[in-house]
C-alpha cells in the first residue's frame, strides 16, 4: 500500500482492511503464477533471479546518484552513527537490530524446498545454499550502506511518515514519486509463493499437515502441486488476518518466521553430531570444519531465537 500512498501524493491513507485486501489479491496472483507447469515456473524463477539482482544494483547505484545534498550523510554518521529509538538500552537495541539481517538472510534454505525438482540435487542444492547466502550478504550489505548514506538524519520522521514503510519513504525522498513507484513495483513483483507450496506438498506427503491426503496431489495435466499452492494461499491469508490484531501481532509473525526456521535447522544439525553415529558424507562436505561450523551455527540460532522474541520496544 506504500505505492498507493506515493501514487496519490499521500492523499490516500490505506486502512487495515484495504491493506489486507491487497495482500489477499497479491497472494491470489502468486497462486495463479504457481499453478502452471514446472517448466514455466523454472523460467519465471530465472527471470525473478535476474530482476532481483538488477533491482539491488539499481538501488545501490541510483540512491547515491539521485539523493539531494540535504539528505546525504557523511561517512561518520552512516558507518559509525548510533541512533536508538526503541526505548531499550543501547546494547540490547543493537542486539535486537539483528532481526533485519536475520530476516534478509532467511531465504538461505529456499533451494531445499525445491530440491525434489532439481537435477543432481545432492550437489546443486548445497552449492545453491552457499551461493544464496553469500549473494544475500553482499547485495544486502550494499543496499544497507546505500540507505545509510542517503536517508538523512531525521530517522523519526522516516518512521512516522504517512507512506507507512521506511524503505519506501527513503526511496520517495531520494528518487521522487516516479522512481520510487517503479522500484517499489519491482520489489512486489519478485515475491513468489513457490518455495512455500513445495514445502507444504512435502509435509503433506508425510502426513504432517491437516488435510494431507487432499493436499498431497499432483495435477496430472500440468504436473504441478496445485492443491498445495492454494492451500498455502489460504493459510497465508489466515495468518495475514493477524494484522487486524495490531502491529504487535503481525510483527510477532515476522519474528516467528525466523525463529521457526532456526529451530527446524538447529535440531537436525545437533542430532547429526550428537547422535553418536557416523553418517555417510555426501559429495559436498566441510570435512573437519563441519563440527565447529555446526557448533557456531546452532549457538547463534538458539541465542537469536530468544532475542528475536522480544518486542521492538519495552512498552
Amino acid at each position: 500500500m506504500a505505492a498507493v500512498s506515493i501514487g496519490s501524493d499521500l492523499s490516500i491513507q490505506p486502512t487495515t482492511a484495504q491493506t489486507y485486501g491487497l495482500f489477499c489479491a497479491l497472494l491470489s496472483s502468486h497462486g495463479l503464477i504457481n499453478s502452471v507447469t514446472p517448466r514455466v515456473i523454472a523460467r519465471l524463477q530465472s527471470l525473478f533471479f535476474v530482476v532481483n539482482v538488477l533491482l539491488c544494483a539499481v538501488v545501490i547505484i541510483s540512491l547515491p546518484a539521485a539523493t539531494s545534498k540535504e539528505l546525504r550523510n557523511d561517512a561518520k554518521f552512516a558507518l559509525g552513527g548510533f541512533v536508538n529509538l526503541s526505548g531499550w538500552s543501547d546494547g540490547f537495541a543493537f542486539v535486537i537490530s539483528f532481526l533485519m539481517p536475520a530476516w534478509t538472510l532467511g531465504s538461505f534454505e529456499a533451494p531445499v524446498h525445491i530440491s525434489e525438482e532439481a537435477t543432481n540435487a545432492s550437489t546443486a542444492v548445497p552449492y545453491a545454499i552457499i551461493f544464496s547466502t553469500c549473494s544475500g550478504v553482499i547485495l544486502g550489505w550494499g543496499i544497507n550502506v546505500a540507505l545509510a548514506f542517503c536517508m538523512g538524519k531525521d530517522l523519526q520522521g522516516i518512521l512516522d511518515s504517512p507512506v507507512g514503510q521506511p524503505m519506501a519513504t527513503i526511496l520517495l525522498n531520494s528518487l521522487g514519486k516516479i522512481g520510487a513507484l517503479v522500484i517499489w513495483c519491482f520489489i512486489i513483483l519478485v515475491q513468489c509463493l513457490t518455495t512455500c507450496s513445495r514445502q507444504v506438498f512435502a509435509f503433506s506427503r508425510d502426513g504432517g499437515l491437516p488435510l494431507s491426503r487432499w493436499v498431497y496431489h499432483v495435477n496430472r495435466r500440468i504436473y504441478a502441486p496445485v492443491r498445495a499452492v492454494w492451500f498455502s494461499v489460504m493459510l497465508c491469508m489466515m495468518l495475514g488476518a493477524l494484522t487486524f490484531a495490531g502491529p504487535s501481532a503481525i510483527n510477532a509473525m515476522f519474528s516467528l518466521a525466523v525463529t521457526g526456521q532456526y529451530f527446524t535447522y538447529s535440531i537436525p544439525i545437533s542430532a547429526r553430531f550428537l547422535g553418536g553415529k557416523e553418517l555417510k558424507k555426501g559429495p559436498v562436505s566441510f570435512g573437519r570444519l563441519g563440527l565447529p561450523i555446526a557448533a557456531i551455527a546452532v549457538t547463534w540460532m538458539i541465542v537469536m531465537s530468544v532475542i528475536i522474541m522480544f518486542p521492538q520496544n519495552p512498552n
